[in-house]
């Protein structure tokens, strides 16, 4: 409701504010592969305004992406991120938000024939928010404007030859968001999206000629949020999304609450979501079949859930069941020539086939002691990848297996921590991942693949060396486990890494 794009929903992030006084934090960390962090952050609050300033500087030697070799693909990333907040008086506050990264990144060719094995992209990014709040009690409005940067330049090796990619995005969005509280029980909330999205791309496609594309989209959305009765508590919202290519679209989400006694709650969700094709959808390749037929893709989504807490065994328990499906997914197939027109084929358009996805999710939190926690969580998926099991073409080697790509069927994520003492606590955190379904490269003609199950062991520890000091290490992957997360891209072996941190 709160986004568009928002298919099965969305991640809301509140940037770090300046804590009351004058505060500064250096951490300094080293691990494995060559991995070296630093960090420097700056934060204050007195009287009518806080700000908060932070650098990172991040490298490492990595590993090699593929598994088809072991030279190491370097990484690198220097990042600065300040923001600002001044109280004008008890009605009007300003917030300045700014984010700025610098990274460089090796990365293997996929075909193994297809030698040197030197790609690299050189990237830029930045963004900005300003925003201004008006906070008169009841009424509460902030605008916000929104500007984001990228610059990625690419540079792809390919025998004697490097064929160098740019491409420069930039998203502009004003928005609107208000609340008004009726009473302690009912509140709407609403709000005003305007974007433009933009890129200009200088690639093969292109004959390496710089081209300029741009989409908009403008949306409005009201969610009403009430208590009907002392232990019910119930959303309705609606959303319409326009979108200049491809038309207008109204989405819709209700959700309740039900607390039978304060140990337990009864939970459900009901609601839709669209997707509009992406600026690489549209533009990439020139290869559309027609641009303005191109649907966005559409989800709807039901859960139903109950938290449960034993306060005599110190347990929390919750159980969630789930449904989520969506059509019109948007993708290019290699028998798809729009007529002849693209003789090469892979020409994008919409399937008509549906993804499906249900299961069930189960976590606890026990604490048989003060000083010790255990929780455990599994989830269970069946998938369905219509998109590619259905339509257009599930040519032989394609859909392996009906699981949607990537996804497994089951997974364990479960940790125990335990506080030795006042200053030391360690954890130990283990993961399950069962088989997946993967789509091959050029390297196994472009068959589907399975990627085999495996099972990760990390371990934690943490030392309070003084109200300033802090020092924690990890140990990830103590197994060493040779998995797989995408297909021949091999996931990091056993790493271990230290950080100190001081307080002033």
């Amino acid at each position: 409701l709160y986004g568009s794009g928002a298919l099965a929903g969305t991640v809301n992030i509140f940037s770090k504010k300046g804590r009351d006084g004058h505060n500064k934090n250096i951490g300094v960390s080293t691990g494995s592969r060559g991995t070296k962090n630093l960090n420097i952050s700056f934060d204050g609050k007195q009287e009518n305004y806080d700000y908060f300033l932070e650098f990172t500087n991040f490298s490492t030697d990595g590993q090699s992406s593929m598994i088809d070799n072991d030279e190491s693909d370097r990484y690198r990333n220097d990042s600065i991120t300040a923001n600002m907040g001044y109280n004008i008086n008890d009605v009007f506050r300003v917030e300045n938000y700014l984010r700025y990264s610098d990274y460089f990144l090796e990365y293997d060719e996929v075909d193994a024939d297809n030698l040197p094995d030197d790609n690299n992209t050189d990237d830029q990014e930045a963004s900005y928010s300003g925003r201004l709040i008006i906070d008169n009690g009841n009424l509460k409005n902030t605008l916000f404007y929104n500007k984001t940067i990228f610059q990625r330049n690419v540079n792809n090796y390919s025998g004697a030859s490097i064929l160098k990619d740019n491409f420069k995005s930039e998203r502009n969005a004003i928005n609107l968001l208000g609340e008004y509280n009726f009473n302690l029980n009912t509140k709407i909330v609403y709000g005003l999206d305007n974007e433009s999205d933009q890129v200009n791309m200088n690639t093969y496609y292109t004959d390496y000629k710089y081209i300029t594309k741009k989409e908009k989209i403008y949306s409005q959305y009201v969610d009403l949020q009430l208590r009907p009765t002392e232990k019910l508590f119930s959303t309705i919202g609606f959303r319409l999304d326009t979108h200049q290519r491809a038309g207008t679209y109204e989405t819709a989400r209700a959700t309740f609450a039900y607390k039978t006694d304060n140990n337990t709650k009864l939970r459900s969700t009901l609601g839709t979501g669209v997707r509009f094709a992406s600026l690489d959808a549209y533009h990439y390749e020139e290869s559309v079949m027609d641009k303005s037929s191109l649907k966005p893709e559409e989800s709807k989504s039901f859960d139903i859930g109950i938290d449960k807490l034993f306060t005599k065994y110190n347990l929390d328990l919750s159980a969630t069941l789930f449904y989520l499906e969506y059509v019109n997914h948007i993708v290019d197939w290699k028998g798809n020539t729009d007529g002849g027109k693209q003789t090469e084929g892979y020409v994008v358009d919409n399937t008509n086939a549906k993804v499906k996805s249900k299961g069930v999710e189960i976590a606890s939190s026990w604490n048989p002691k003060s000083d010790l926690n255990i929780k455990f969580g599994y989830a269970f998926t069946d998938s369905y990848a219509g998109d590619v099991c259905d339509d257009p073409e599930p040519a032989a080697g394609v859909c392996l297996d009906e699981q949607t790509l990537r996804v497994p069927q089951h997974s364990i994520n479960s940790s125990i921590n335990k506080k030795i003492t006042e200053k030391t606590d360690v954890s130990m955190l283990l993961k399950y991942v069962s088989e997946r379904r993967d789509i091959g490269n050029a390297n196994n003609s472009y068959l589907d693949v399975i990627l085999s199950d495996y099972t990760t062991l990390d371990l934690l520890g943490n030392y309070k060396i003084s109200d300033n000091y802090n020092l924690n290490f990890s140990l990830t992957n103590f197994l060493d486990e040779d998995y797989q997360e995408a297909y021949q891209y091999g996931a990091p072996g056993r790493s271990f890494n230290f950080n100190l941190r001081k307080s002033f």
